[in-house]
């Protein structure tokens, strides 16, 4: 696989191995710059990523009752001086689903370049859900700057926690985090309910309102 060369360097710098990528038992999604350069799916989930207008888009689906056994790896770069590079996730777990996700944002010659990325995370609400998300962002070059903000959406018994770690090792780099757990109001989806909302759109509007005002 030529087009993974860079990615493959590039995790290797940051002592990530580098090997799942290459097994037919683990779904990958890799884009480099403004382009999807290798994609792949394995059965139980349902994988689509393509540059649309001026950003990847990635949708990811772990299937009703599908257990994915391997970290689905989604690894993003920027190997140019200068660029964009904008993503955007929406990553669905359906009942009865489990799976985890590896995401490896990486640079490693930029001079004056940005990277984005939104990702939402949808888990079929039930009394057992639980959800784990880890967020690390490193400064190890003069002049870098990081941010990472998330807010995570829990729904009756369901548990989340978010853990934000920043690693900074040159004194000319800044990384920064802000990161929030709130609840869906029981009284604001009773009353989309009667307005004849299903309980599964009454909740994705409040959380889409929460993530407005965030």
């Amino acid at each position: 696989m030529p087009e993974l060369r860079l990615i493959f360097e590039a995790l290797r710098i940051v002592g990530v191995d580098p090997t799942p990528l290459r097994t037919a038992d683990t779904a990958h999604t890799v884009a480099i710059g403004q382009q999807v350069t290798s994609e792949h799916g394995i059965a139980g989930l349902s994988l689509a990523a393509a540059a649309v207008d001026d950003e990847i888009r990635v949708r990811l689906t772990a299937l009703e009752g599908a257990r994915i056994v391997q970290p689905v790896h989604l690894c993003m770069g920027l190997f140019e001086p200068t660029g964009t590079q904008k993503v955007r996730m929406d990553i669905r777990l359906k009942a009865g689903s489990s799976a985890s996700f590896l995401a490896h944002c990486l640079f490693t010659r930029p001079a004056s370049a940005s990277h984005s990325m939104q990702a939402d995370i949808t888990i079929a609400a039930a009394d057992d859900t639980r959800a784990e998300v880890i967020g690390i962002t490193e400064g190890n070059a003069p002049g870098a700057r990081g941010h990472v903000d998330r807010m995570e959406i829990v729904h009756d018994r369901a548990q989340v926690s978010a853990n934000p770690l920043v690693r900074v090792s040159h004194p000319q780099a800044k990384v920064t985090h802000e990161a929030a757990i709130g609840s869906v109001d029981h009284q604001q989806l009773e009353t989309l309910m009667t307005r004849g909302l299903t309980p599964d759109a009454a909740v994705d509007l409040i959380v889409r309102g929460l993530l407005r005002q965030s």
